[in-house]
Parts: structure tokens; C-alpha cells; sequence
């Protein structure tokens, strides 16, 4: 996978999360745990439903013992942390950690269209 690929997916996943999670759990982020544990869902769409299946644009496995943008694939099985299957967001943060701070602000700030 390339890094421009999994950014643009970073992106698109970003970009529904801040339209479906609440302002104050967008705020109150830290980079202690995953974005998704963090992020509370604003409650009031149609369909009801987990912040990382309706905002999900891929699947990504990363390589467990050493985690690389050229490691990193697609999958077809949903989001399992413990085989090393994580969402855009999660892959990237693994192995970009230094863009947590950018990641917030594009959260925050609708002005923002790229981190």
C-alpha cells in the first residue's frame, strides 16, 4: 500500500467523524487509547449505529511485528484488533503517532482538508 492511498482513506474516515461524533468527545481526545473508544456518536441519524462501521472507508492489516505503510493491505474481514485488522484511522496513527495533534485538529475544524 502507498501512503497517499491510506491517507486518503485516513481522510474520508476523518472527515465522517467529525460530522458524527460529538464536539465535546472530538475535544476531549487524547492519544491514550484508540480514536473510536474516545469518540461518542451525536445520537440522531437515521439509523443508530457504531461510529466504526458508519464511518469506515477500509479495513487495513498491519504486520503485528513490524508495522509499515509497505506491510500494510486491505482486508475483507472487518476491524479485529487482536489479528492485527485495524480501521484507516488506527493503521495510520500506528504508524504515523506524531500526526495525533494534526489528526485532532482536522477534527475540530471543518475549515481544515488535510492533516
Amino acid at each position: 500500500m502507498k501512503i497517499e492511498e491510506l491517507k486518503r482513506y485516513a481522510l474520508q474516515e476523518l472527515d465522517c467523524l467529525r460530522y458524527y461524533a460529538t464536539e465535546e468527545s472530538r475535544k476531549n481526545l487524547n492519544n491514550n487509547s484508540s480514536i473510536l473508544k474516545q469518540l461518542v456518536a451525536i445520537g440522531y441519524s437515521k439509523t443508530v449505529m457504531k461510529l466504526p462501521n458508519r464511518c469506515n472507508c477500509n479495513w487495513i492489516i498491519l504486520d503485528q511485528e513490524n508495522p509499515s505503510i509497505e506491510s500494510a493491505n486491505i482486508s475483507i474481514e472487518q476491524r479485529d484488533i487482536e489479528n492485527n485488522i485495524y480501521n484507516s484511522v488506527e493503521a495510520w496513527l500506528i504508524l504515523y503517532p506524531e500526526t495525533f495533534d494534526d489528526m485532532k485538529r482536522f477534527l475540530l475544524d471543518y475549515r481544515i482538508r488535510e492533516f
